[in-house]
């Protein structure tokens, strides 16, 4: 986990981990008050320059393809995703909303 902070107050995040040779960025994040100065930008750089410092080859960044990953490579590989759901009603109806109701409500909403 990076973290960057002014003046004790934390303006953005990194939750990074790493396995083998590559190092898997989930999730990042700003706080929008201080977008003038990229903090994001300047976080995400630190933990770059960190990975290499420190052996990794590669750096993955893991969720849907946003404009911002767009500067910092032009290659994309595609990526998985797994869902595990317990048996139950809860479980079902989620499973049913995400495979069902979800892809119909995008078409929808797409029109």
């Amino acid at each position: 986990m990076a973290m960057m902070e002014l003046d004790g107050r934390p303006i953005a995040y990194d939750f990074n981990w790493s396995s083998g040779d590559t190092v898997f960025s989930l999730k990042m994040g700003f706080d929008e008050e201080f977008r003038n100065i990229a903090p994001g930008k300047l976080l995400f750089a630190y933990t770059i320059k960190k990975s290499i410092e420190d052996g990794f080859r590669h750096h993955e960044l893991m969720g849907i393809n946003e404009d911002f990953k767009s500067e910092w490579t032009e290659k994309l590989r595609k990526h998985s995703r797994f869902h595990v759901y317990n048996k139950g009603m809860v479980s079902s109806i989620f499973r049913h909303f995400n495979f069902t109701a979800k892809p119909i409500l995008k078409k929808l909403l797409r029109k």
